[in-house]
């Protein structure tokens, strides 16, 4: 019963902190209901999401290092090698990011309806905060600095476009198969997420069309027979997705129906 999940989870869980944990109490400033912020009208609950959301942002940046550095002592002989090392090490080490969350509201607290709120508040924070941190921001440096220095020149311009950083659509990559692996694994708790997706991506594509042709370098087409490693990292996801959500339905259908 629900007294004994609570009593497991505070008991057993190595992510229960009471002295955090006291604040989401009924009543206290992060009650999921809302109903312990009288100044925000409940929006103090999202909180926790956006410091989640920058957390993740933090760590992801600081792994970059990481395993660029790890991946460049095992001294592959190849560079094709060297890339898919790379990308198995920051996948890796990002989907455990950003799913170990919801890995614990799903199969450690039982909690459906905090694992859909957790999905729609994360999923919508990331989507914001790629939109701001790799588009606006960048792009409005960019504007700036050029007004500063007073050059008028097109974005035709030859050393304009040296000047840019270049383009590397790793990142972009990556960020598709996170979100692929946000609707999959947990599609029977919020079954809109797909739906939600395809808003976000029409704002990622906008988003990327002012980030290629304002802020990076224009890249160079490259021939590519498909998408290497991704392929088989979209097919674990898709085979681990058949079980998180026989184990949502039949630890949670009460909650979900």
């Amino acid at each position: 019963n629900e007294a004994d999940a609570e009593g497991l989870e505070k008991n057993l869980s190595f992510f229960y902190f009471a002295a955090l944990a006291r604040y989401a109490e009924p009543g206290r400033i992060f009650d999921p209901t809302g109903d312990g912020d009288p100044y925000l009208f409940g929006y103090i609950t999202l909180v926790p999401v956006i410091c989640h959301t920058v957390i993740i942002m933090f760590l992801n940046k600081a792994y970059r290092g990481v395993a660029q550095r790890l991946t460049v002592w095992e001294n592959h002989r190849t560079e094709e090698r060297h890339h898919r090392s790379l990308m198995l090490k920051r996948f890796l080490f990002e989907a455990f990011d950003c799913y170990i969350a919801l890995f614990y509201l799903a199969f450690f607290q039982f909690d459906i309806i905090r694992l859909r709120s957790e999905l729609v508040s994360l999923y919508t924070a990331d989507s914001i905060r790629r939109v701001l941190t790799e588009t606006v921001i960048p792009w409005v440096v960019t504007a700036a600095t050029r007004r500063a220095s007073g050059k008028k020149t097109d974005d035709t311009d030859t050393r304009l476009q040296l000047g840019k950083e270049e383009y590397e659509q790793f990142d972009d990559y990556l960020e598709m198969v996170i979100q692929f692996g946000y609707i999959t694994l947990f599609s029977s708790a919020f079954p809109l997420a797909a739906a939600l997706s395809l808003v976000c991506n029409v704002v990622e594509i906008l988003s990327d069309s002012i980030r290629l042709a304002k802020v990076f370098r224009r890249p160079e087409p490259k021939r590519a027979q498909d998408i290497g490693l991704w392929f088989s990292i979209l097919q674990v996801l898709v085979i681990m997705s058949i079980f998180t959500n026989c184990l949502i339905i039949s630890f949670g259908s009460e909650q979900i129906f």
